[in-house]
């Protein structure tokens, strides 16, 4: 007879946070490593308070509280990674668009960052293959940016052989609330009632930019680009607080 393996709960979950410390340690610790990590730590106190808690009923009360409580986040995150996922594109619905919205992220100084350069590089794309499309960047200038992105934007356009009169520049924005709300305002003023438009993102950010510029009643389509896998994790973990931000703020 084989003998039983007794599986140590408390040995295991420290092996596993040991490999998420590395993994955030290779990954320059990102958002999504020190989820993990507290996640990790989470479940080794509640290891250790449900040991405690055999010998009280109060606090096997709030154990059993915290259970539910975990259930409930797991849940909850699961359905949003699900609409986060289901809601991306990448086709365009129609041939052809009067306005191209592309949303602006994060720079490095003045340098543009990986997620835009994505955002941007689909620009270039949808830019050549509608010839007479105007193009809206939408980015303000953030605390530790040199421009705005807006204008980052505009010379990466400029730079890769975007005529000048066909970029529009929206750079008051500081969300991507503000990122519609502005946009929407200027696409008022300057488009017919039949034209159309379609904005830009990433794909984990395609979901929330479609129900913020529903709030707006901007009637936009989308279009989505790749996010490299290496970070992708990273923000859809972010993405998902992000969600939840906008559902009680927004």
């Amino acid at each position: 007879m084989k003998p039983k393996i007794k599986l140590n709960i408390e040995l295991t979950l420290f092996i596993l946070l040991l490999i998420s410390i590395i993994f955030a340690l290779l990954t320059v610790i990102d958002f999504f490593s020190i989820t993990i990590i507290i996640f990790l730590l989470a479940l080794i106190v509640l290891k250790k308070i449900k040991d405690v808690s055999n010998r009280n009923k109060y606090i096997m009360l709030i154990f059993s509280l915290l259970k539910i409580g975990i259930i409930f986040w797991i849940i909850n995150f699961i359905v949003i990674q699900f609409h986060i996922n289901t809601a991306v594109s990448y086709k365009q619905k129609a041939d052809d668009y009067d306005y191209i919205l592309i949303l602006g992220a994060g720079l490095e100084g003045e340098e543009i960052s990986i997620i835009l350069r994505n955002r941007l590089e689909l620009g270039l794309i949808l830019a050549r293959n509608m010839p007479s499309a105007k193009i809206i960047v939408s980015g303000g200038q953030g605390s530790d940016e040199l421009i705005s992105e807006a204008e980052a934007m505009q010379k990466y356009l400029i730079g890769n052989g975007i005529k000048k009169n066909r970029i529009i520049i929206e750079d008051k924005s500081s969300s991507t609330a503000e990122n519609f709300k502005f946009s929407k305002v200027i696409y008022d003023q300057i488009s017919d009632e039949n034209e159309k438009i379609i904005f830009i993102s990433n794909d984990f950010h395609l979901f929330r930019s479609k129900k913020l510029a529903e709030s707006f009643n901007f009637k936009v389509d989308a279009i989505a680009c790749h996010t490299p896998l290496r970070i992708k994790l990273n923000y859809l973990a972010r993405e998902y607080l992000a969600v939840i931000k906008s559902l009680l703020f927004d």
